[in-house]
């Protein structure tokens, strides 16, 4: 065989890194001493026609079609744009973010009542020490600053490990998911300002019916 020109390493798809890639025009090969079946030299069943147009390359369709018919009426003509096999090339990785996606909606979810109703029952249960210190004369906007300032706090602490926690799992998924970076901050801060915002509104609305109580009431409570 005659080598006519070196072309450079190939994307066999958009997720995959280049490889080396060996181009053989097909009338050579099938004409090869031993050749019987087109995978015998690493070569496809089919001929694929590249074509480059100026305008919508859905309106050549039938035009190409027309072009390989005229050759050889029983052939069998597949046109897709190269956008359509982009876009199927990364299906398996489209769904593989989808069910990633979904998991990670369930678990967001499932923290943010979890965190409203740990904080809620925290600060619920301290009813009676809340009566106790405004009858001992504590104003009631200490009260309020003290329940959702350890909020803040806990919040604080929280976000800090989920965002290290996040940075440790996003290296997983950027090898295993194309299109996923190591660190992406508008996702990572916006989980964290949802939980920040449900750990406060949970603190918020108990403080709020702290402030109210009756020391007498929660005096008299078991």
């Amino acid at each position: 065989m005659e080598v006519v020109g070196i072309v450079s390493d190939t994307k066999v798809t958009v997720d995959q890194d280049a490889i080396p890639m060996l181009y053989l025009p097909l009338r050579q090969v099938t004409q090869m001493e031993g050749y019987t079946r087109p995978r015998d030299f690493g070569t496809a069943r089919a001929a694929s026609l590249l074509i480059r147009t100026n305008g919508s390359p859905g309106g050549l369709a039938d035009a190409v079609r027309n072009a390989v018919w005229q050759v050889d009426s029983d052939q069998p003509v597949e046109v897709q744009t190269m956008v359509q096999l982009v876009e199927r090339s990364l299906e398996p990785q489209e769904f593989s973010a989808f069910t990633v996606s979904a998991f990670a909606g369930v678990a967001l979810i499932l923290a943010l009542v979890g965190i409203y109703g740990t904080l809620a029952y925290a600060v619920t249960s301290r009813t009676r020490e809340i009566g106790i210190c405004l009858a001992m004369g504590a104003q009631r906007e200490d009260i309020f600053k003290s329940i959702v300032g350890r909020a803040v706090a806990l919040v604080i602490v929280g976000v800090a490990i989920g965002q290290l926690a996040s940075w440790w799992l996003t290296r997983w998924l950027e090898g295993n998911i194309y299109g996923v970076e190591q660190l992406d901050p508008a996702v990572l801060a916006g989980v964290a300002v949802a939980v920040a915002l449900a750990s406060l509104l949970a603190a918020y609305l108990p403080a709020r019916r702290a402030m109210a109580v009756d020391p007498n009431i929660a005096l008299r409570q078991e």
